[in-house]
């Protein structure tokens, strides 16, 4: 009560800011806003979908391999550790090898014309 009455009408801001600060959510102005895609077959379009990234993630166009062929695709915000990283994923009861690729740049993660014929050098 003493405190109150000691910071006076500077009290009032104080818990006005204090409130908004408690408001505004934990993803900032360091977090990425991507395109989403999710797994699916690399031939099936996406609808122009975009996602706001956790702090610690990144933009990433992920492909996936059955054996040596690409199969399967997705785009979306992913943990920077999985950056230039591959990974064996679960699609339809199917085991793929997926790489991801990323980027740090707002909505940097399109999806490449052309299909399978434009992975990125060294990707395959």
């Amino acid at each position: 009560m003493v405190l109150i009455h000691v910071l006076g009408p500077c009290w009032f801001l104080l818990s006005v800011l204090m409130a908004t600060a408690l408001m505004v959510p934990a993803v900032g102005v360091d977090s990425l806003l991507c395109y989403y895609c999710p797994l699916q077959h690399k031939d099936k379009s996406c609808p122009n979908i975009t996602s706001q990234c956790l702090p610690d993630q990144r933009c990433s166009i992920s492909w996936g391999f059955y054996g040596s062929i690409h199969i399967v695709s997705a785009q979306r915000c992913v943990n920077k550790q999985l950056c230039g990283s591959k990974e064996k994923v679960s699609y339809r009861g199917v085991k793929y090898d997926v790489r991801h690729k990323c980027c740090c740049r707002d909505t940097c993660n399109t999806a490449p014309k052309g299909g399978s014929d434009s992975l990125p050098p060294g990707l395959f």
